[in-house]
């Protein structure tokens, strides 16, 4: 039955998408924000609970896959790709790493680039509306 199903969140919130708002600065953090400083190098696990598939995206960095368990045993990413998705299959859990590193702007010479709000969600885009989304946000060094 759909309601035995767990409704779509993070940490058991939905997350809020409202398209009406056009400032993202204007909306205060959510209760599911995770906080770090540039330069900090984090590991998280992202668990999907439900029965679909769902490709995770982190905007902002290019993260590493580092294990993706599940049902049937782990799978270990034995190489250091950086991507920016990665499918996460019904009832897995992915671990990746992630480095909050500056980088030129977009201009290739002013420094910084890394603090700020990034956004993650699922990127199937009606998932993310449904509450499959929420931020990180980056400060700057402490």
């Amino acid at each position: 039955r759909s309601s035995d199903l767990p409704s779509p969140s993070i940490d058991g919130h939905p997350g809020h998408f409202d398209p009406s708002v056009a400032d993202f600065t204007q909306v205060a953090p959510l209760p599911t924000s995770r906080y770090a400083h540039v330069g900090d190098l984090l590991e998280f696990e992202v668990t999907n609970m439900t029965d679909a598939h769902h490709p995770f995206h982190q905007h902002g960095f290019s993260f590493q896959p580092v294990e993706l368990r599940g049902p049937f045993g782990s799978y270990h990413y034995d190489y250091n790709e950086f991507v920016d998705n990665v499918n996460i299959p019904a009832h897995h859990t992915l671990v990746y790493r992630i480095r909050l590193a500056d980088r030129p702007r977009m201009d290739g010479v002013t420094p910084g680039g890394a603090e700020g709000r990034w956004v993650f969600h699922c990127h199937v885009f009606h998932h993310a509306a449904q509450g499959m989304i929420s931020e990180l946000v980056v400060l700057p060094s402490p």
